[in-house]
């Protein structure tokens, strides 16, 4: 009898290997506060500038909100690949503190969304630029009323101006 051709008893085998090898991570391993979170997002982010929106119908943006959203960025020299659109409703991060570790943005801008939505500790009024941990932070409302409101848009364009030195 050679070594190569031994058969043990399935329970010598089971008392062998009770343990797993790999231990799989528990619930609250998965959410510790170390543990990277994926956050998703449209476009490249390859100029770090985070566009946060609110949307619980589409995925992103509806179709004609994304075209007023991309004729936005075409007025400040910008396209898809140098922002990060991010839904909060469907995939956002649930703090400023994930945009941070993931996104390394230089600029964020909340459409419709409140600061408390992403856990910021101040807050800020409507089209004022804050500088908060090395990002810029603005507040602008939902883009379904910056599409109604020429007022608004004029507002939008003086601090967009003002942040990307157009």
């Amino acid at each position: 009898m050679s070594l190569d051709n031994i058969q043990l008893p399935a329970i010598t085998i089971q008392q062998l290997y009770k343990y797993s090898l790999i231990v799989p991570k528990t619930e609250e391993e998965k959410n510790a506060p170390g543990s990277p979170v994926t956050v998703k997002f449209l476009g490249g982010n390859r100029r770090g500038i985070i566009l946060l929106v609110d949307n619980s119908e589409a995925t992103w943006l509806p179709e004609l909100q994304l075209d007023f959203l991309l004729g936005i960025l075409t007025a400040c020299s910008l396209t898809m690949d140098d922002i990060a659109l991010i839904n909060i409703s469907k995939s956002g991060p649930s703090n400023y503190k994930e945009l941070l570790g993931n996104l390394n943005p230089k600029t964020i801008l909340l459409f419709g969304n409140s600061f408390s939505s992403i856990e910021l500790p101040f807050k800020i009024p409507e089209f004022q630029v804050q500088s908060f941990d090395g990002s810029t932070y603005l507040s602008i409302p939902s883009i379904p009323l910056l599409q109604d409101s020429k007022e608004l848009k004029r507002k939008l364009w003086i601090c967009l101006k003002q942040i990307f030195s157009l």
